[in-house]
C-alpha cells in the first residue's frame, strides 16, 4: 500500500501547507516570503509573514546573507502582524543579527523544530496536570525497573526480548519501517508498561532533539482519560478532547493530523479497547490518514489492544486486510521466561525470599508457567512480601487459586490496618461481595460489546 507521496517538501512549501492546515490564506512573494491571513475579531484580520533562506545552504553561507536578510526585513517593517525567519538550525547566524532581527523589525529567528511543533501545557508549566503528564510520570517510574518484554512478531527483529527496545527506534524517526505497529496481548502481560515507557522515552528523546534543532516526532498518547470530556465515544471526539485537554494553544484536527503526515508527529493509542467496540469507524480513520494523498510521509502509529480483538472486532480484521503487511507490523507480547521472572523476584524480594520462590516455581512447571504472565508473577512476589512462605502457594497452581488466594490476603490486610472492622462483616462476606461486583462488571462489559456490535 502507498499513500502517493512523492519527494520531499522544501521548507518553504512545508510552512505554506502547515498554514492551511491552520486555516490561514498563503500567498507568497517571490521565492522566500510567504504570508498568511486569516479572519481575526470583529472586522479585524491577523496576519504573518514567514521568510524562509534557500535550501541547503551551510552555517557559512547563511551568515553571508545576513545583511540581504536584513534588507528583506526593513522593507516590510511597516506591516503588521507576526514576523519569522524560520530555518532548520539558527547555527552560523551572528548574535548582531539576531539581536537586529528582533530589535529593530520585530522578526523572530525561528526553527523547524519549534515552528511545526504543537506544546503541551505542562511542557511550559510543570504544574500543569494532565493525562499526558501523568502518563510520563508513571513510564518514567517504569523505565528505572522494568522487566525486559519478550514478544513474537511479525518484524524479522534479530532478536525477540524486550519490544520496548526494538520499538524505540520505530518511532524516533519518520522514515523507515511500517507506518503501523500493533501490539497485542492477553490482560496481564503489560501492554500498559510497555505503553507508559516507551512514551515517557520517545518524549524526553523529542525534547532532547528539539533542544539541538533536529527534526523529531512528538508523541501524541490518546487514553481513555479523554474520554470524561469527549463529546461522545469516538476516535474522532477522543481526538478533539485531547487537543482541547493537552495542547497549548488551540489547534485544528486539521493541524493535528498535518502533524503526522508530514513528519512531526506520532500517534500513540492505549486502552481504548471499549471505544473500538463502540465507534465502528475507528478504524477507517486511521486507514485514511495512512492513504491521504499527496502526504510526504504516512504516519507513524502504534496501536495497543488486548488480543481478544483480532477475533470479537471486525473493524480491526477488515483494517488489517485493507492495510496489508507491509503497512502494518504486528507484535505479541509472550510470556516471561524464568530469567525474567527470576529479575522480577530479586528486585521485589530479599535475597532469601527470592531465592525459596524461585526453588517453588523450578519444583513447579504449573506454578512456573503461571508466573511467565506478568501479572500472576508480581501476585505471586506480592503475597511472599506480605508474609506468605513460598512453601504456601503449593497448590495455587491455577488462576483461580491464586487469584483467590490473593484477594483473602488483600481482605485480611485491610482488617490488620484498621481500615475494616469485623462487626462490620466478615472475610467470606467481603469475598462475595467481591464476586458479586466482578461478575456484574463483566455482565455489563458484554452488554457493552453487543451494543457496540449493533
Amino acid at each position: 500500500m502507498t499513500n502517493g507521496a512523492s519527494t520531499e517538501p522544501s521548507l518553504i512549501n512545508e510552512a505554506a501547507s502547515f498554514l492551511e492546515a491552520d486555516d490561514w490564506v498563503v500567498g507568497q512573494r517571490g521565492s522566500s516570503l510567504i504570508v498568511g491571513s486569516r479572519q481575526g475579531y470583529g472586522d479585524a484580520s491577523d496576519q504573518v509573514l514567514i521568510w524562509v533562506p534557500q535550501k541547503g545552504l551551510s552555517p557559512e553561507q547563511l551568515r553571508q546573507r545576513e545583511d540581504t536578510y536584513l534588507r528583506w526585513f526593513e522593507k516590510e517593517a511597516g506591516t503588521y502582524g507576526q514576523k519569522h525567519l524560520l530555518v532548520e538550525s539558527t547555527e552560523g547566524l551572528s548574535a548582531d543579527f539576531r539581536r537586529r532581527a528582533r530589535g529593530d523589525f520585530g522578526v523572530s529567528l525561528t526553527v523547524a523544530t519549534g515552528f511545526f511543533d504543537a506544546p503541551f501545557k505542562w511542557d511550559r508549566s510543570r504544574s500543569a496536570a494532565t493525562a499526558a503528564s501523568e502518563l510520563r510520570k508513571s513510564g518514567q517510574r517504569d523505565l528505572t525497573e522494568r522487566i525486559a518484554q519478550p514478544f513474537e512478531s511479525s518484524r524479522a527483529y534479530q532478536s525477540h526480548e524486550d519490544l520496548l527496545r526494538e520499538l524505540l527506534p520505530e518511532f524516533r524517526s519518520s522514515t523507515g519501517g511500517p507506518p503501523v505497529h500493533l501490539v497485542t496481548a492477553p490482560a496481564g502481560f503489560g501492554k500498559s508498561h510497555l505503553f507508559r515507557s516507551l512514551y515517557a522515552q520517545l518524549y524526553d528523546d523529542f525534547m532532547a532533539a528539539k533542544g539541538e534543532e533536529r527534526r523529531a516526532l512528538r508523541p501524541l498518547p490518546l487514553l481513555p482519560e479523554y474520554l470524561a470530556s469527549a463529546s461522545a465515544p469516538t476516535l474522532n471526539a477522543l481526538v478533539q478532547s485531547f487537543l482541547t485537554t493537552e495542547v497549548a494553544r488551540p489547534l485544528r484536527l486539521e493541524s493535528f493530523e498535518w502533524m503526522l503526515t508530514h513528519g512531526f508527529a506520532s500517534f500513540l493509542l492505549d486502552g481504548l479497547d471499549e471505544v473500538i467496540a463502540r465507534d465502528p469507524h475507528f478504524f477507517e480513520y486511521i486507514y485514511e490518514l495512512l492513504t491521504r494523498p499527496n502526504a510526504p510521509r504516512p504516519p507513524k502509529i502504534l496501536i495497543c489492544v488486548r488480543d481478544s480483538l483480532l477475533v470479537s472486532n471486525r473493524g480491526l480484521r477488515d483494517f488489517l486486510d485493507d492495510a496489508g503487511a507491509d503497512s502494518v507490523a504486528r507484535h505479541r507480547l509472550a510470556p516471561w521466561r524464568r530469567p525474567s521472572i527470576a529479575s522480577y523476584a530479586r528486585r521485589n524480594l530479599a535475597g532469601p525470599k527470592a531465592d525459596s520462590l524461585l526453588g517453588l516455581l523450578d519444583d513447579s512447571p504449573n506454578l512456573m508457567n503461571l508466573a511467565g504472565t506478568p501479572y500472576y508473577c508480581e501476585v505471586l512476589a506480592s503475597e511472599v512480601q506480605h508474609g506468605l512462605e513460598p512453601a504456601e502457594l503449593r497448590g495455587t497452581e491455577t488462576e483461580t487459586t491464586l487469584l483467590a488466594l490473593a484477594v483473602r490476603r488483600m481482605i485480611n490486610r485491610e482488617f490488620d490496618k484498621g481500615l475494616l472492622k469485623k462487626n462490620w462483616a466478615d472475610v467470606e462476606d467481603i469475598e462475595s461481595f467481591v464476586k458479586d461486583i466482578a461478575e456484574e462488571n463483566l455482565r455489563s462489559e458484554a452488554r457493552d460489546r453487543r451494543v457496540g456490535v449493533m
